[in-house]
């Protein structure tokens, strides 16, 4: 080869040998900022469902706190009937039994 045409080719496996380094730095770059990305949205994720498990644990413990004192006061009107029933001599009532639908009297 005529020196003048190897000087063109050698510069320009130089600027592809350049090119190439560069769009590997590049792959590189974006594998970096892709794992980044990928830790931040793990984390928002994770904070995310910590938040909404507490939020759920809220609710539960105010559904049972609720339930304590609703059983808590029917506790003390059943304690309050008794102690009544006791004061004035009488004996609880028996309960009457309720018609069952579809078991009412035949005609």
């Amino acid at each position: 080869m005529k020196p003048i045409v190897r000087t063109p080719l050698i510069a320009l496996g130089a600027v592809l040998l350049i090119g190439l380094a560069g769009c590997e730095r590049a792959e590189q770059a974006a594998e970096s900022m892709t794992r980044e990305v990928e830790r931040a949205a793990t984390e928002e994720a994770r904070k995310a469902l910590q938040a909404t498990g507490e939020a759920i644990n809220r609710g539960i413990d105010d559904a049972q706190d609720a339930t304590r004192r609703w059983l808590d006061q029917a506790e003390r009107a059943t304690e309050e009937r008794s102690h009544e029933r006791e004061e004035n001599g009488t004996a609880p009532q028996p309960r009457q039994e309720r018609e069952q639908p579809g078991q009412g009297m035949s005609i």
